[in-house]
């Protein structure tokens, strides 16, 4: 059956949410004194996400801080339908409670790395720490969920906001690449787990069904036919798994000091980083119209890191002939923005915040501008 010929879901009454987020907030310290719970952990995560979404990435980390270590009392991160002795089976909880748990152990564990890669706060779920076995089924189901998602009725499984092999890959990207021990790692080293990562990269989209998978680079001319903000979602998340990944190239020192070896590699490694974030412009360009109103604070961070490693790339190299097609993908996604900023219904507090934002974009506009201005005149005397 085609779930777009399926009724829609009625659409729900509209919510006060600050009203409610606030008394949420109230109750966390009852939350904290009491016994951990089901309802307790769900609340901080709900503030958490709350928090995440507004662009208050401090206050996300502390509640989903609050909420991973109640999830680990809980037994959460060690519960899953795989594992031969779970922790909450001894405690005696019901098998509803255990998975609605584990749900809620995903959902804390995809906003902690998005958290993390944003404000740089060392990581509380690992990989030495936490079971990460997928939801049975998951990967099967999951793109059959997109296109129910798609078609704006609802799923009959749990949509988390990232496909949770994404998160796990940003989760080894921060513990190889951008952890304090990796920050010590030698440049070989750093280019290897640069390598196994990208290639672990390569194999989830190879995974993905033809009809969503995101293309290596994205251009007008190849068009995505299933555009939705779940699948604008996929797409800028990948982009910005290659851009953090191939980033961390620059660390290397031989690359730093102008020594050969490995510049080759270094070089073609932040070429990627590069292309991805002008394929995450291009994209959001592209999918302009499916943008929901009030999304401004959840995307921000993708252009915003990429239009900082595109001018930094130009910064480099201000008299490449791409740098000129680069300073006009900057024009470009600068307009694009004040759109965006336009759809968004702000708060009176917001609007401070949000000028910043637009005066910062502008600004590396300018520079981009000048430095090129700057290395063509110096070439022509």
């Amino acid at each position: 059956m085609n779930p777009c010929t399926e009724q829609g879901v009625p659409t729900p009454p509209p919510v006060d949410g600050e009203r409610y987020f606030m008394k949420a907030h109230f109750m966390v310290p009852q939350i904290l004194q009491g016994t951990p719970t089901l309802d307790g952990v769900q609340t901080l995560t709900m503030l958490a996400l709350s928090e995440l979404v507004t662009g208050s990435l401090q206050s996300a980390n502390y509640f989903g801080t609050l909420a991973a270590r109640m999830l680990f009392m809980l037994g959460a991160h060690t519960c899953s339908e795989d594992t031969e002795y779970p922790i909450s089976s001894v405690r005696g909880l019901d098998p509803r409670v255990q998975r609605q748990l584990r749900i809620i152990f995903w959902l804390c564990f995809t906003i902690e790395k998005d958290v993390c890669i944003r404000i740089g706060q060392p990581q509380i779920f690992t990989e030495e720490n936490c079971d990460l076995t997928l939801p049975a089924g998951y990967v099967e189901q999951l793109y059959a969920g997109m296109q129910i998602h798609h078609c704006e009725n609802e799923p009959p499984n749990p949509l988390f906001p990232v496909d949770l092999r994404l998160s796990i890959i940003k989760s080894r990207a921060y513990s190889a690449l951008y952890s304090f021990k990796a920050l010590k790692k030698t440049d070989a080293e750093l280019l290897k787990e640069i390598r196994e990562l990208d290639d672990e990269l390569e194999r989830w989209r190879m995974s993905v069904p033809l009809e969503w998978r995101p293309t290596l680079s994205f251009s007008h001319e190849t068009p995505d036919p299933n555009v939705s903000m779940h699948s604008v979602m996929l797409r800028l998340n990948y982009h910005l798994c290659m851009t953090i990944i191939h980033q961390a190239s620059s660390r290397c020192k031989s690359w730093a000091k102008g020594q050969g070896g490995v510049m080759d590699g270094v070089s073609s490694s932040l070429a990627l980083s590069v292309e991805a974030s002008r394929s995450t412009l291009l994209y959001i360009e592209a999918a302009e119209h499916v943008l929901v109103d009030g999304i401004f604070w959840t995307l921000i961070f993708y252009p915003m890191s990429a239009l900082l490693a595109i001018f930094c790339n130009i910064l480099q190299n201000p008299s490449d002939p791409q740098a000129t097609k680069d300073l006009a993908l900057l024009r470009t996604a600068t307009s694009m923005m004040e759109r965006l900023f336009s759809r968004q219904p702000f708060a009176v507090t917001e609007i401070v915040h949000i000028k910043l934002v637009a005066d910062f974009v502008s600004e590396l506009y300018r520079l981009a501008t000048c430095a090129i201005e700057k290395a063509w005149n110096e070439r022509s005397v």
